[in-house]
């Protein structure tokens, strides 16, 4: 019997008199819901099942002279398979002859590559598990080291077609998707082999099981760990000279094992430095390995965004619109820009911007800077000008795409800008420099799709909502219009108020679409984009009357907890570390918050250290707990510099840290479990005697033992710093870190 089927039992049931009464009651397999536990006749629907399943029923059959008899039924339950074909084609190396192995199916099924790298899998998946991800795996006949590897998922039925060739589907063709016809196809080649092996190794050695983990997993990958460990694959698939690590047997295997491939890295950069970054723009550059894009498959909005640690979301980013008449627009927190588009035989996108995306900035006086001259800096100088306005303007982007995922894709971007410091006279005459054109290029992820289960619910929406928007707060040295915190007080009616603004609003969601209409004609886009427990990341778009985009960001936003109360008291042998910062893959290595972010053996003096909080102690007295960069100290032997302070509890959920001339605001706004201790977030603002210098802003923290970042530690960091040891980081190296400049004057 079919799974997920309409059924009805009657059983043959004979008796020397008549049958008075017949009981049902399921003893085995999945339950089901039986129209009635008493009657000849019952009916239910089969479950859902991926394998042959039986159930079984007990009946208790009594005549009318009494006499009972039990019987036991059995059903067995058939699931629903549909025959499925992924074809596919090996880029960049001959596997022609060798065997590629598919996984994830019911059985692991083998197909040949043939002489022009194509190959075909038909197997069968349960109908409910269309969402699995298989991987492909290929090993070179003659050479069991040079194996290569990609994942695929997204299956659809294949519609029936005559007389077209593989080669005809894949021109110009994502090859790791499904395309237009329905049909599958995978691509294998050093780019699939590098994301297999990131994927693989951030889910804990296990290929991702379905495109929910998938989807987890792939928010927290690198874009410049994914470049270089494609160049790593095709450096040793080209220098077959070069020796894999003891105990690897094979190049995907060496990509899984962090402390392997970071060997192999350095061993790599000492013999031929410069080669792995060389490689990484010849893969940029090749059009097999990073097939072309073609116009009707870019995403009409991606979201810049960044490799965000287990159990955060990302924060920060941008907004790229691209129109289906090749007009489109960018928007960050500076403010948006329209742009025109095309798609060039190589597949790059190159985007003009209309008037440029422009962002003002402050920048040191300093030779060079903004086309400034040794004169000009000597004019400056003269007449106490250390910081010059400048105008960075971006009017060229191109975009390449090196690697597509299920819900994010990778791109290298190569972007212009023009750097020009507005006009200053000085005593000594005008200073006007020429200004400074500037190419630079990085590797970024970009969401392509926000799934359907991230969306606003208008019947959610009454209550608090901690969201940024963009609004004007007044600081000891001036005003400023920003993107800050401001809890949104949303009403049954349609109507709200922002209650650290003061601002009203009319407020209605669409399609999941948040959109609020401010008192200050001001307009509040937002769009859930990923989610993690009951947090949000949140893509807020400002717009003025006209429609016009002010600024745009991502970032946190929940809805707030009710009937807060918490003890804040951390006693002397904890603190509330300071957790709104470490969200990026950088800050932790393997679970390990890490004392120097991104800089797991603190070789950098410059480094962002990440020991930041406050230690609360019994009657209104405590310590700020920091690290100056005048302690010289590092774990394990790190003594965290203590400067005293006092606090005050403001209502049920507030506190006042007094410390210095500085005061500190908390409004407590959600508790829940965090990664290394309770993590509360607060509404959170700085303040000096004459006014603001941290605007509303939500910030996060972590209670953890002040002893953590000695007791996390390696063993020696002496030792640590030793060539051998930086091998065994958690953290892949990347030896060619996003972004590189070039100036011309």
């Amino acid at each position: 019997m079919a799974e997920k089927t309409a059924v009805e039992i009657t059983p043959a049931l004979t008796d020397d008199g008549e049958i008075a009464l017949v009981t049902w009651q399921q003893t085995a397999g999945p339950a089901v819901e039986l129209s009635a536990d008493t009657g000849t006749t019952v009916s239910f629907t089969t479950p859902a099942v991926t394998e042959t399943t039986t159930l079984t029923f007990a009946l208790g059959v009594a005549d009318d002279d009494d006499e009972v008899a039990d019987i036991e039924l059995n059903v067995v339950v058939e699931p629903n398979m549909v025959a499925l074909t992924l074809t596919g084609q090996v880029i960049g190396v001959d596997f022609s002859g060798s065997t590629a192995v598919l996984s994830g199916a019911v059985e692991p099924v083998n197909a040949e590559v043939d002489e022009a790298g194509a190959f075909n899998f038909d197997f069968e998946l349960d109908d409910d598990l269309l969402n699995n991800v298989v991987s492909v795996q290929i090993s070179a006949t003659d050479n069991n080291r040079l194996t290569y590897s990609a994942v695929y998922s997204g299956f659809s039925q294949p519609e029936p077609e005559t007389g077209v060739s593989f080669a005809d589907k894949v021109v110009s063709q994502d090859l790791n998707a499904t395309l237009a016809d329905g049909s599958n196809t995978v691509s294998v080649s050093a780019v699939s082999t590098a994301l297999y092996a990131l994927l693989v190794a951030a889910n804990e050695g296990e290929v991702p099981a379905n495109i929910e983990q998938l989807v987890f997993v792939e928010k927290t990958l690198d874009a410049d760990e994914l470049t270089e460990a494609a160049a790593v694959v095709k450096i040793l698939t080209e220098y077959p000279d070069i020796a894999l690590p003891e105990g690897v047997t094979d190049i995907t295997a060496l990509l899984v094992n962090v402390e392997a491939y970071n060997t192999i890295v350095e061993e790599i950069e000492a013999e031929q430095p410069g080669l792995i970054a060389n490689t990484v723009v010849e893969i940029i550059e090749d059009p097999e390995l990073t097939p072309p894009v073609t116009a009707d498959a870019i995403a009409p909005v991606y979201y810049q965004t960044f490799a965000a640690a287990p159990g955060f979301l990302s924060r920060s980013g941008e907004q790229w619109q691209f129109n289906a008449d090749r007009s489109g627009s960018r928007s960050n927190r500076f403010g948006g820009a329209d742009f025109n588009w095309s798609v060039d035989e190589f597949g790059d996108i190159t985007v003009i911007y209309t008037d440029g995306l422009r962002v003002t900035s402050f920048l040191g006086v300093a030779v060079g800077v903004g086309g400034l001259t040794q004169e000009q800096v000597n004019w400056l100088q003269a007449d106490g000008y250390y910081q010059v306005q400048a105008e960075i303007i971006t009017t060229r982007s191109v975009l390449n795409r090196i690697g597509t995922g299920q819900q994010i894709d990778s791109f290298n971007i190569e972007s212009e800008t023009l750097t020009q410091v507005l006009p200053i006279q000085t005593s000594q005459g005008l200073v006007d420099p020429t200004g400074v054109t500037r190419v630079s290029n990085g590797n970024y992820l970009m969401r392509k799709q926000v799934s359907e289960q991230y969306a606003f619910n208008e019947a959610e929406m009454p209550g608090i909502w901690a969201i940024t928007s963009y609004y004007e707060l007044e600081f000891f040295n001036g005003t400023r219009n920003d993107f800050y915190l401001d809890r949104l007080q949303f009403a049954t009616d349609g109507s709200g108020l922002g209650l650290d603004s003061a601002r009203t609003f009319n407020w209605q969601v669409n399609d999941g679409l948040l959109n609020v209409q401010f008192s200050d004609d001001t307009e509040l886009e937002a769009r859930i984009i990923d989610a993690s427990g009951s947090e949000y990341q949140i893509v807020t778009i400002t717009k003025d009357n006209a429609d016009n985009v002010i600024a745009a960001q991502a970032d946190y936003g929940f809805k707030v907890q009710a009937d807060l109360q918490l003890d804040w008291i951390t006693g002397d042998e904890h603190y509330w570390q300071t957790m709104i910062n470490s969200w990026s893959k950088p800050s932790w290595d393997s679970g390990r918050l890490l004392f120097c972010s991104g800089d797991p053996l603190c070789e950098d003096p410059y480094s962002y250290t990440a020991v930041f909080g406050w230690q609360l102690l019994p009657e209104g007295s405590g310590s700020q707990v920091s690290k100056w960069f005048d302690n010289p100290t590092l774990p394990p032997a790190f003594e965290p510099n203590f400067d005293s302070l006092t606090w005050t509890e403001q209502g049920d959920a507030g506190l006042s840290l007094q410390y210095g001339i500085q005061q500190r605001n908390w409004t407590l706004l959600k508790v829940e479990d965090g990664i290394l201790g309770t993590r509360i977030y607060v509404k959170e603002q700085a303040s000096y005697p004459d006014g603001l210098f941290i605007g509303n802003r939500i910030g996060m923290y972590e209670q953890i033992p002040v002893s953590y970042w000695n007791d996390s530690a390696p063993e020696s960091m002496a030792e640590a710093l030793t060539s051998s040891a930086k091998s065994k980081l958690k953290n892949r190296t990347v030896v060619n870190p996003t972004v590189n400049n070039t100036d011309t004057n």
